[in-house]
């Protein structure tokens, strides 16, 4: 999924799904493996915005686990799995109702993954439009990192951009900034994702609190550097690099539109194509475009030479 191949990802996941019931079948494997597999799997297919297929999958895993009796920490993962999809679309007391599942199933069976379910919550609350209670899952959740001993750098980060994107979103752009250096200076801040994500908010941020040209500058770099195309990346990082585009090209427009009337056309026209081929979740890339479009200016407007 992560180098891009999704599809191939997929049928690979499928193939490794039917071995692991055949053999589980013959008693050949534990079980914990083909809840492992299906656990993969279903992430795999949210990520590539197969929603209805990943919480199908989820459901059913969940159903054998509990027949297993397997343990707390795979039902935990499995339920901080189906509590994000659920918030993914918009169901947000489901999704919070599975979420405080899995966080009391971590706490008891494994903490090191706490903060990961703090981050979930964070993030659901932050939909659902309680930014204090988003606040305190954020910090809590690193709170908890302290404690953890393997996976802390992936948890911080996830955790500071989540916090990143409330308090920009509240319009506390230094704090936001704050977030986002300190996570991008993480040995895995600057992966394509969520490290592209990141480089965009802190353009915005950038340019929120640019005092001079040099300033403004930075942000604008940051944008252009989150949304460039990459050889690698699943629909994740594409998706984000083309919002990151979108948000370039807003700036632009802001800036100057006519000095920068060609560029933002490409951009643009990347944007739309992206739209068209449904290449993130609904309705975001949609948006960009149509505010975009409803801004542009049909034609360059011609320059007077005096």
């Amino acid at each position: 999924v992560h180098s891009g191949s999704t599809e191939s990802a997929l049928e690979g996941f499928a193939r490794a799904g039917a071995l692991a019931d055949e053999l589980f079948a013959e008693e050949l494997i534990e079980p914990s493996l083909v809840v492992g597999v299906r656990g993969s799997w279903a992430v795999a297919l949210r990520d590539a915005w197969r929603y209805d297929e990943a919480e199908a999958l989820l459901e059913e895993t969940l159903t054998l686990q509990r027949r297993l009796h397997l343990g707390a920490r795979q039902r935990g993962r499995l339920l901080g799995n189906l509590g994000e999809l659920q918030s993914f679309l918009g169901r947000h007391d489901d999704a919070r109702e599975t979420l405080l599942a899995a966080l009391e199933a971590l706490e008891k069976a494994y903490p090191d993954e706490v903060p990961r379910a703090r981050s979930y919550l964070g993030d659901l609350e932050r939909r659902a439009g309680d930014p204090v209670a988003a606040a305190q899952h954020f910090d809590a959740g690193l709170e908890a990192n302290h404690r953890v001993q393997t996976g802390a750098a992936a948890n911080e980060a996830f955790l500071r951009y989540g916090r990143a994107r409330l308090r920009l979103e509240r319009g506390a752009h230094r704090a936001a900034l704050d977030d986002l250096e300190v996570m991008l200076s993480l040995p895995l801040g600057t992966s394509l994702y969520p490290g592209r994500r990141a480089l965009a908010l802190r353009g915005r941020c950038r340019l929120a609190l640019a005092t001079d040209e040099k300033e403004r500058a930075a942000g604008i770099e940051d944008l252009q550097r989150a949304g460039d195309e990459v050889a690698d990346g699943g629909p994740l990082v594409r998706f984000a690099c083309k919002l990151a585009h979108g948000t370039l090209a807003q700036e632009l427009l802001r800036d100057d539109p006519v000095a920068h009337h060609g560029r933002i056309l490409e951009l643009v026209d990347g944007l739309a194509t992206a739209a068209e081929a449904a290449g993130g979740p609904p309705g975001e890339l949609a948006l960009a475009l149509r505010e975009l479009s409803s801004r542009l200016p049909e034609s360059a407007p011609e320059v007077m030479v005096t």
